[in-house]
């Protein structure tokens, strides 16, 4: 968008593309919201439009949300809609527009005296209408009447001066009636007002052959056409969705409408996510910090058990969890905790997992799929609620420091033969099985050497513990365990137990 179009100050319930109150709102993944028959007009179909109300930096770097929107064939947006038809001094608006529709309608069918008779009854009580100005103009121009389209397009051009539109079809009829230097100074004022306009580019050039060719330099005119098509912006597809996902999320009507009507509840929920961030910040984003930190508040989320450095992938549809994913997603650290619910304490377990989120998808209706990952441990202090959703007051935990001779004696070589177990089991599995477990792990985990100041031991017999065939009680009893000795035993006794039974079933198969 030009400077000057970004120094007009516009009302976000106008439309920029018609100039007039939005009418069948589409909000853009940007937050912009147009009306419907802007967004899908035929106009738009061969070029890239881009949101008029978008920064410079935005439009250069993510796909223009208007093709975006016609692509994916949004739907409207009902809260706005609502908003609109039930403000009182927007009525006789609404009227004039859904008479314009109508009238559009006609001129569709070539009932070009109806459409006529339909523009004519609003201008006869709002002469300063430009959208009835406008669709009158074209009625007249497709009845030859030029002289007439001529005085509605001039009248627009007056009522609405900074709408470049109007600027344009004065151009075209100008150059309908051989006007070919008017006609370029015409479309030369509408591109004053947004020299990036697309279409106002192809109008302009057009009507620069027709002038030059006139002084027989067609040359210079193909010249002047390819600069304009270099003017005309590109995108890289390798950044579009990360901006988009990045730097563009709210309805700016919405917003307006909040900061205007609640500015109290809204200073609240700022406070609120200012605070949820700085205690998202103290929350450890990598799994091998060796600093506990004082008790901190994160959101909970009961559902499975999820184990450090393990894949957790969620399908969130509750709201109060969606509300969760939304403001944890926004916060430094991106994690919350991850606990299973205690149905004899009636509330969710004392101990549980910090998951960081690695990427969330949101679906059309609202759901997300989110990537998690296991990091640190938890002990739960105290127990809260927060719009429905938990939370809690808790406190990492680590295992328990090994003291240099246990070290130094069995207990880096019982990591190594323990991992040497299972990898021994894993490969006299069938291949269809190892190809299963290998794409749940993606892939195999290696067997990453025990230190001495590890806070939860090394990461492979976490994710073995995630995929051997145990008792839920016995994975949160490792989970709570800061003993990675008693955790290699969980993981030895598993194996063994498997070796056992499978010999007896390789015998029934060979009988």
């Amino acid at each position: 968008m030009s400077s000057v179009m970004q120094s007009i100050t516009t009302c976000p319930l106008i439309c920029l593309f018609c100039e007039n109150l939005i009418y069948e709102p589409i909000t853009l993944y940007c937050g912009h919201t147009y009306c419907e028959q802007c967004v899908k007009a035929d106009e738009f179909s061969s070029i890239s439009i881009n949101c008029l109300r978008c920064s410079k930096d935005i439009q250069d770097q993510i796909q223009s949300p208007i093709v975006n929107a016609r692509e994916k064939n949004y739907s409207k947006n009902h809260f706005v809609k609502q908003l609109i038809e039930r403000t009182a001094s927007l009525r006789v608006k609404r009227e004039n527009i859904l008479l314009c529709h109508q009238a559009q309608n006609e001129y569709k069918k070539n009932n070009y005296e109806k459409a006529i008779d339909i523009y004519s009854k609003i201008l006869n009580e709002y002469d300063d209408d430009h959208i009835a100005l406008y669709g009158r103009a074209k009625v007249y121009r497709a009845l030859n009447q030029i002289d007439r389209a001529l005085t509605d397009i001039e009248r627009v051009i007056q009522v609405k001066p900074r709408w470049a539109k109007g600027y344009y079809y004065r151009s075209e009829i100008l150059f309908e009636m051989k006007h070919f230097t008017p006609a370029l100074l015409s479309s030369l004022q509408g591109l004053s007002i947004d020299p990036e306009d697309q279409i106002g580019k192809q109008i302009m050039a057009r009507h620069l052959h027709a002038v030059l060719h006139d002084t027989d330099n067609r040359e210079l005119a193909l010249t002047n056409d390819m600069e304009l098509d270099n003017l005309r912006p590109t995108n890289d597809d390798n950044r579009r969705e990360m901006i988009t996902s990045a730097r563009v999320n709210k309805t700016e009507i919405i917003s307006q409408v909040i900061e205007t009507y609640f500015p109290n509840e809204l200073n609240e929920r700022w406070q609120l996510f200012e605070q949820e961030n700085i205690q998202g910040a103290t929350i450890p984003r990598s799994p091998t910090t060796n600093v506990i930190p004082t008790i901190f508040e994160i959101p909970i989320f009961v559902c499975v058990l999820s184990l450090p450095c393990c894949t957790c992938p969620l399908h969130v549809f509750e709201p109060r969890y969606r509300l969760m994913m939304r403001r944890t997603i926004e916060t430094q650290s991106r994690t919350f905790g991850m606990c299973t619910y205690d149905p004899q304490a009636e509330t969710f377990a004392d101990y549980g997992t910090i998951l960081y989120i690695r990427g969330l998808v949101y679906t059309r209706d609202g759901r997300s799929i989110v990537d998690t990952i296991g990091q640190r441990r938890f002990r739960v202090v105290d127990r809260g609620v927060r719009d429905e959703y938990c939370t809690a007051h808790v406190q990492l935990i680590q295992d328990d420091p090994i003291e240099q001779e246990d070290f130094d004696v069995d207990l880096y070589q019982l990591n190594r033969d323990s991992y040497n177990r299972v990898r021994a089991w894993f490969d006299q599995l069938d291949a269809y099985r190892r190809t299963l477990i290998t794409r749940q792990l993606e892939g195999y985990p290696s067997c990453d050497d025990l230190t001495q100041n590890s806070t939860d031991g090394p990461a492979w017999a976490w994710i073995i513990l995630n995929l051997l065939p145990i008792e839920p009680d016995l994975q949160y009893s490792a989970l709570m365990s800061q003993s990675f000795r008693s955790r290699l035993q969980i993981i030895n006794n598993t194996i063994d137990f498997l070796l056992d039974h499978q010999q007896p079933a390789t015998m029934a198969d060979e009988s």
